[in-house]
């Protein structure tokens, strides 16, 4: 029998896979806009990494487990 703390996992693991897919393209948004020195794609790639943390850590997880 699994215990509730395993259906957590389970249930958030396909949340995570789109979680890290979205995040590496935030990160490769803020390096392309420091290679072309684009002020705006770099605030931008920052804010997606900042807005993608904070939906993680307060809407996917709540009770912070």
């Amino acid at each position: 029998m699994l215990a509730p703390g395993m259906i957590v996992v389970a249930s958030q693991s396909s949340h995570l896979t789109l979680f890290e897919i979205a995040l590496a393209f935030g990160l490769l948004i803020g390096v392309f806009g420091h290679i072309i020195k684009s002020r705006a794609l770099v605030i931008t790639g920052i804010l997606l990494i900042g807005a993608l943390s904070a939906y993680f850590s307060f809407v996917l997880q709540p009770g912070g487990h």
